[in-house]
């Protein structure tokens, strides 16, 4: 993975930890969640 491709994702990150403090919906709460771990796990191999 290119530096520029791990960039782009700690800038997902960072928008979704800002969905997920402002997210209302239990459910909704629940993908963000799912999808940062998911950028987690791509970003750490």
């Amino acid at each position: 993975m290119s530096n520029l491709e791990i960039l782009s994702l700690i800038e997902k990150l960072g928008q979704l930890f800002t969905d997920y403090k402002n997210c209302k919906d239990p459910k909704m709460k629940e993908q963000i969640y799912r999808d940062i771990q998911i950028i987690g796990k791509a970003i750490d191999v």
